[in-house]
């Protein structure tokens, strides 16, 4: 997703924040465990993992005029069924609604740690 739209709010995204996932069929909790900043040809932050993770790209820097030379990535992994991730609930962003592919509609949702 693009730096100027959805994924704006990923410019405030930390190691440890959560990371709502909210779909038309319920929504998964994931936890930021890395962000980076890479070159567009580096496909390595994209690696299968062994864990339920999710990662997210989008263009750096955030307000760069043109095509941005570089990738902010955020990897977040999944958290346990039936666990609450720790933090205060408090919103750091929220972002808006994009539809996806298979029409379903999708909000990330980022939350500060305790």
């Amino acid at each position: 997703a693009h730096r100027d739209g959805f994924f704006r709010v990923l410019k405030a995204a930390r190691v440890g924040q959560t990371l709502v996932l909210q779909r038309l069929d319920g929504s998964a909790t994931y936890r930021i465990v890395s962000t980076a900043i890479v070159e567009p040809s580096n496909v390595s932050v994209l690696a299968a993992t062994t864990k339920d993770a999710i990662t997210l790209v989008t263009c750096y820097p955030f307000y760069f005029v043109g095509s941005a030379p570089q990738r902010f990535i955020v990897r977040a992994e999944k958290t346990p069924a039936g666990t609450s991730p720790a933090g205060d609930g408090s919103r750091v962003a929220s972002g808006e609604a994009l539809t996806g592919d298979d029409g379903d509609t999708a909000t990330t949702v980022l939350q500060d740690p305790e």
